[in-house]
């Protein structure tokens, strides 16, 4: 028996197949991928670079007679004009600003550089530079998602030399969280018929 191409239902049933078939065809949404297991390990570097006035505190204060009294230079002059030399060489000393810079490193991420101001025998102001790059590490794990069960549906047609279209089948497919697939289908080539299959995945070495 073959199939008359003028039957309503014949042709309801190719349209329908092929509206299924290529909606298939054009839907992006219908494709899985699983990811895989993967852990990434990001690093950033945190540049610090940044002056930071600190709170200068005296802790103790001592007056030590014992070396300048004793030093030759520091023994008061018998005359009026070596006595004023002595004088004002002190006075320029005490009252002299000096600056005082010194620097730390850090293991590999950098250094601090702590400057100190110092005038009249007192640190008037300390400053500490912070130069420091330090990386922070963070891990992002990928989890592959858990297996599920599907159920798809579509339809084939068939043909032969002879013929162009002898048949229809609808059906469906069914794969279990293993992978291996399940397919039950009804056709018309002339008589109904049905079908039945069954697949496993193939493996291939990475």
């Amino acid at each position: 028996m073959k199939l008359n191409l003028k039957d309503p239902l014949y042709i309801a049933v190719i349209i329908l197949l092929l509206i299924v078939i290529f909606r298939g065809c054009g839907d992006n949404n219908t494709i899985i991928t699983k990811p895989k297991n993967d852990t990434i390990t990001i690093v950033k570097y945190i540049h610090i670079h940044d002056t930071i006035k600190g709170d200068t505190r005296i802790v103790y204060e001592k007056i030590d007679t014992s070396i300048w009294i004793k030093k030759a230079e520091n023994k008061p002059d018998s005359t009026y004009k070596g006595l004023l030399n002595q004088y004002t060489s002190l006075g320029n000393q005490y009252f002299t600003k000096k600056g005082y810079k010194t620097t730390f490193p850090i293991d590999t991420i950098g250094s601090v550089t702590i400057t100190d101001s110092v005038s009249e025998n007192s640190l008037f102001s300390s400053t500490l530079l912070a130069n420091l790059k330090y990386p922070v590490v963070t891990k992002t794990i990928k989890e592959t998602l858990p297996p599920k069960n599907q159920l798809y549906i579509g339809g084939t047609l068939t043909g032969s030399p002879g013929v162009f279209i002898n048949g229809v089948y609808g059906g469906l497919l069914f794969k279990n969280k293993k992978d291996k697939i399940y397919g039950a289908a009804i056709g018309w080539t002339g008589t109904f018929n049905y079908a039945g299959s069954m697949y496993w995945p193939i493996k291939f070495k990475k």
